[in-house]
């Protein structure tokens, strides 16, 4: 956020001067290295003739310290402008003039930017995309424009007017925008033609951005504000003339956007094109949702987790070819630690959160890979997962245009990404040097304003890069794809089969260096081009949805022209066939919602098809017959579990992860014996746990509880039901955890509440020992098998010291004439335990079908463990089986037999793959604890690989905050950036306490003869997040198991997006440990949040399945379950 406070300085200077601003799946085969190398190959000005250069020169008066954005680039826009069946491509300069190059074929290009009247007229401009506005047949370009002027003049878009070629088949233009409404005066990057409301002609939206700079605190004044010239904006066709009806339409419009990126796709499957938005800065993304009425709903904070915080470009399209349209948006996170270390400031904590308390949502400064999961039942708004960790296409570096284009003919959408700009106002030691400056001019009164300027310019760092390019794997992961290129400062980008040999090149717009042509020399690969000749009002068919459908596979587009950044592509829609020849059919759904349909395609061809409907598409409706339909409030259950409000950072600035937030918990027996299950549902810090008793009427009733009531200042993390006496009802243990308190207040005590016999609880003291860890987990287990349920007892964490390990417990019960009684027989039959971890989580099971059962410990920052009870002890046996080489974050297990093989295999949740820190056993994850400053606190380093070094995860503000002889050891950013976690710490190292981890994907853990077990990842699907819970399901007289799953971590330090893509997942089992992924849209089973608990219960005496879903800070939710074999 830095960036913001740096211009705010430099304009506060100039105020002191007294100076006036100018005015101015899987693939069939992965790809081989071979391949990978050779896909592209970047043509210079030498081989195609285009030798347009975005040049930037700086002024006194003309830089990036008077408008923001003077480094941002020119787009482009690719489109076949004289119609003689080759793509040329139009330039924006934004200081020079336009280009347009018209394509000769062979990849030979010709300036006609003269003859054909295409140059522009000065000003500013931006961006570009491309319509036919007067749907004559031939293709006009629509110019945007912005800066810092005096007048309204160089600001007015431009509209050029094809009127056709001349004598030399060269397209002559004529500006016209003036007679359509389109010369607005505003400070514009992009608009994008569309039919929103179904008429038949298209519409314009369009994107503006302030030019001023703001502060944090001025955001909520700053988002009331509105301005002509500012915020997004909506234009209706009312026949040819473009009318601004945006505040009817319900699209936001103030002056606290920055608006870098427009997309337009039905993202909900209801016929109408819907509009996302990247915005910069503190204003959200927005994305708006078509109501079919001339009206849009805003709805981002239901459809996204999370988002970008400086969004620039955008895309939509199907990247995992289900149907439906994902997004992705792009921000500025270097790949490597020392840009990372160097430009990228640390987050401000109470600024994070002040910015989603405005309603601005949960920003992080990575890309977004938001997959779209459908919509949320029985509602029109769909639901979206922020992968881009998984993918491997989080970090960019300053990212311009993502374009989402199928690059090999695969027929996934593979991702080009252009980064990099001129002048990098994001250094650290800059920021540092730059308010050196400020201080300086403001004590001396008098400065020469052309040589400050030239001084701070030649400090600015630049920041050339190479492109990015990613080839889609077709399991949620992106590989990057190694090209021979130069760094460059690129922008605006745009892909088009330049030399039409049946593959996607792409152009891209530099800065200060000739634009770039990239050739795909892609040639194993079938394809199908599709050209639309839509409707009199609407000839390039734009919005029209296409699907081709060939060897049982469905590939999907849909046809708008602006993408990407500040650019628009207007060529054919091209399609990636892999080694499909025959195309069965292709359908095409117009924008007034027809159809039509062709047959019996051969592949490796353009075809064209003209408006010709067959009939009107009737769009699917919610299932009904959903595998889990939401009953909670049939069922009469209204508990919201409060979270407290408290900030475990606060002490311990580094931890990676709130450990105050892990409730609440629940637990279900028949309380009562009056045959229908009940549950129990734990409290947060200040909220009362809650007896559910279930009645014969289809509803659950809550019972006040007085017991309950006195110990609600306690926070419940675990709970149990069990016979703890034997006297044929269900008594209760709850654990009490949290981080809230320092250790061994009685705030963390245990508590064992017995069952009166009617469904009454009271608490017990005598019943167990008093416990004053802060756990987690609660498991019965009859260890000594003497008919009675003793406990394991897991403790969480170490209270405000993060890392260090806790006692757990083994409690044997020796209750007597119903005189309940558990003791702590830990130090004697399980000293392991004293000393063990961060327990997460527990299981009793007989690994070795000795008919003896072991106990199971899943741990953070370490292996899960097996123990077995023999002479009187337990032992690790953890080796022998496997699980000593998978230190990982394993937050759950469960077990089944997944195989059919006779023995119990094991199904374990781990943080996931979709998260910021990665961990193999090669790069492992560290942890170090130590009093690295000797201030007698415990101080926590994060540490990381990157080529074959260690380096600290922390940056250098944030460290230091923690350990101030950082920043005195390392004076500069750059210093800190180069620095190896040993250069940093040194020999504190040596004597931390030191923990890797080396795998974070979640498992299944097959049994192989009942003496070892394989480690087998989970599908991506669901490595999208933690897993917390799992449930298991034997379907009766089918040898399969279900696997249910739920998850998520919404305690991550602000600096790490937040664990929250899982929406549950559900895993039919085929049989022979072969799952089909069901999805959200299918099962109906869409649970958004922090879920810490979850129960199967039955529903009324019949036994109707019912799930129980607890969720931190969230309503507890009930589903019912109609499994089906």
């Amino acid at each position: 956020m830095k960036q913001k406070n740096e211009i705010l300085i430099f304009n506060s200077f100039l105020l002191i001067v007294g100076l006036l601003f100018f005015s101015c799946s899987n693939k069939e085969a992965k790809k081989g290295k071979e391949e990978v190398q050779e896909l592209y190959t970047v043509l210079g000005v030498e081989d195609t003739g285009i030798n347009f250069n975005n040049k930037l020169q700086e002024t006194t008066t003309m830089n990036g310290f008077y408008y923001e954005y003077f480094y941002n680039g020119g787009g482009v826009a690719v489109a076949d402008f004289n119609n003689d069946g080759l793509q040329d491509v139009y330039f924006v300069s934004n200081l020079r003039t336009n280009k347009l190059f018209l394509n000769l074929g062979s990849l030979k290009f010709r300036n006609v930017s003269v003859a054909a009247n295409a140059q522009g007229n000065g000003g500013f401009p931006t961006g570009v995309t491309v319509v036919d506005i007067n749907n004559d047949g031939l293709k006009d370009i629509y110019i945007l424009k912005s800066g810092r002027f005096e007048n309204d003049e160089p600001l007015r878009n431009l509209l050029l007017i094809n009127k056709g070629m001349n004598k030399d088949n060269i397209p002559v233009f004529e500006e016209d925008a003036k007679s359509y409404g389109l010369d607005l005066p505003h400070y514009s990057t992009q608009a994008s033609f569309f039919d929103y409301d179904r008429d038949g002609d298209l519409d314009m939206f369009l994107v503006n951005h302030n030019i001023e700079m703001y502060g944090i605190e001025e955001t909520a004044e700053i988002m009331a504000g509105r301005s002509d010239k500012i915020g997004e904006k909506l234009y209706r066709n009312d026949d040819g003339m473009f009318v601004n009806v945006t505040k009817e339409a319900g699209i936001i419009s103030n002056d606290l956007g920055f608006g870098l990126g427009v997309a337009i796709g039905d993202v909900n499957n209801d016929g109408w094109p819907d509009v996302y938005v990247s915005n910069d800065y503190y204003e959200k993304d927005h994305l708006y949702l078509n109501n079919k009425n001339g009206t849009f709903t805003e709805s981002s904070l239901d459809s996204f987790n999370h988002m970008s915080t400086f969004s620039m470009g955008n895309d939509i399209a199907d990247i995992n070819n289900d149907g439906l349209l994902d997004i992705i948006s792009l921000d500025m996170m270097a790949e490597d630690n020392f840009t990372q270390k160097t430009s990228m400031s640390g987050m401000n904590v109470a600024q994070f959160y002040n910015i989603e308390n405005l309603g601005l949502h949960r920003q992080y400064m990575y890309n977004a890979l938001q997959i779209n999961n459908g919509k949320f039942p029985n509602t029109n708004i769909p639901v979206f997962s922020d992968i881009a960790q998984l993918a491997d296409i989080s970090s960019t570096d300053w990212s311009w245009a993502p374009l989402l284009l199928d690059m090999d003919n695969d027929g996934y959408k593979d991702l080009f990404v252009s980064n990099g700009i001129k002048m990098d106002f994001r250094n650290n030691d800059f920021a540092i040097y730059l308010e050196e400056k400020y201080q300086e001019g403001m004590r001396s009164r008098k400065v020469d304003l052309a040589k400050y300027v030239d001084d701070l310019l030649d400090k600015l760092p630049e920041r050339k890069k190479e492109n990015y390019f990613y080839l889609n794997g077709g399991d949620l992961k992106f590989n990057k794809l190694a090209v021979n290129q130069t760094p460059t400062y690129s922008n605006g980008a745009a892909y088009a089969d330049f030399d039409n040999d049946g593959d996607l090149d792409i152009i891209v717009n530099n800065t200060d260096d000739f634009a770039q042509l990239y050739r795909n020399n892609q040639s194993k690969n079938a394809f199908l081009k599709i050209a639309l000749k839509g409707p009199d009002k609407n000839i390039d068919g734009i919005g029209a949805r296409i699907e081709v459908n060939a060897n049982k596979k469905t590939f999907y587009a849909e046809n708008y022209f602006s993408r990407g950044f500040q650019s628009a592509m207007a060529s054919p829609i091209h399609f990636g066939l892999g080694d499909i020849n025959k195309i069965d059919s292709v359908k095409v759904v117009w924008p007034d919602g027809q159809y039509q349909i062709l047959t019996n395609i051969k592949a490796n061809q353009e075809i064209i098809i003209q408006y010709a409907p067959e009939g009107k598409v009737r769009f699917e409706k919610d299932k009904p017959d959903y595998a889990f339909q939401e009953i909670t409030e049939d069922y009469g259950i209204n508990f919201k579990h409060e979270e407290n409000d408290y900030n475990d950072f606060s002490l311990e600035s580094l931890m990676p992860h709130k450990m105050s937030q892990f409730g609440p918990c629940i637990t279900v027996a028949d309380v009562n014996k009056d045959g229908l299950e009940d549950f129990y549902i734990g409290g947060a810090m200040g909220q009362s746990g809650v007896l559910y008793v279930q009645t014969t009427g289809n509803k659950f009733e809550g019972k006040p509880m007085e017991s309950f009531e006195l110990d609600k200042n306690q926070e419940d993390t675990g709970a149990i039901f069990l016979d703890a006496d034997g006297d044929g009802d269900q008594d209760l243990y709850v654990v009490s955890g949290g981080n809230e308190k320092e250790a061994g207040n009685l705030f963390y005590m245990d508590r064992f509440y017995e069952n009166d016999g009617k469904g009454k609880f009271i608490r017990n003291n005598n019943a167990i020992p008093k416990i004053l860890g802060s756990g987690q987990v609660v498991k019965t287990l009859d260890y000594d098998r003497d008919g009675n349920l003793d406990l394991f007892i897991g403790s969480r964490l170490q209270p405000q010291n993060y890392g260090y390990p806790s006692k757990s417990l083994l409690l044997r019960n020796v209750s007597t004439n119903g005189n309940i009684a558990f003791e702590d027989v830990t130090d004697l039959a399980f000293p392991d335990l004293n000393d063990f971890g961060m327990v997460t989580d527990a299981l009793w099971v007989d690994l070795d079908n000795d008919q003896y059962e072991e106990l199971i410990i899943t741990q953070e920052w370490g292996n899960i463990q097996a123990f077995s009870f023999k002479n009187n002890k337990f032992h690790n046996i953890s080796e022998p089986f496997g699980f000593n080489n998978n230190v990982g974050w394993w937050f759950s297990l469960a077990a089944a037999d997944i195989d059919y093989d006779g023995d119990m295999d094991l199904i374990a949740g781990n943080l996931g793959l979709n998260y910021k820190y990665k961990a193999s056993e090669q790069e492992p994850f560290h942890l170090y604890l130590n009093d690295f400053d000797k201030n007698n606190t415990n101080d926590i380093v994060l540490g990381y690989h990157e080529g074959g070094q260690m380096y600290p995860l922390r940056g250098r503000e944030c460290s230091s905050g923690q350990m101030p002889f950082i920043k005195k050891k390392f004076q500069t950013y750059e210093d800190f950036g180069k620095a190896s976690l040993r250069e940093v710490y040194g020999e504190g190292l040596d004597n931390a306490r030191h923990l890797a981890a080396t795998n974070f994907a979640s498992c299944i853990l097959i049994n192989e003869d009942n003496r070892h077990f394989s480690f087998t990842p989970l599908p991506n699907s669901v490595q999208i997040s933690s897993v917390n819970k799992i449930l298991t399901m034997q379907n009766d007289g089918v040898k399969n198991t279900d696997l249910i799953f739920f998850g998520n971590l919404y305690g991550s330090e602000v600096e790490t997006p937040r664990n929250d893509a899982s929406y549950g997942h559900y895993l039919k089992g085929l049989g022979n440990g072969v799952f089909n992924i069901i999805p959200a849209k299918e099962s109906g089973l869409y649970v958004q949040g922090d879920v810490r608990g979850a129960s199967y219960i039955d529903l009324g005496k019949n036994n109707k399945k019912g799930l129980l879903v607890a969720r931190n800070n969230e309503p507890l939710l009930l589903y019912q379950i109609h499994f089906k074999n």
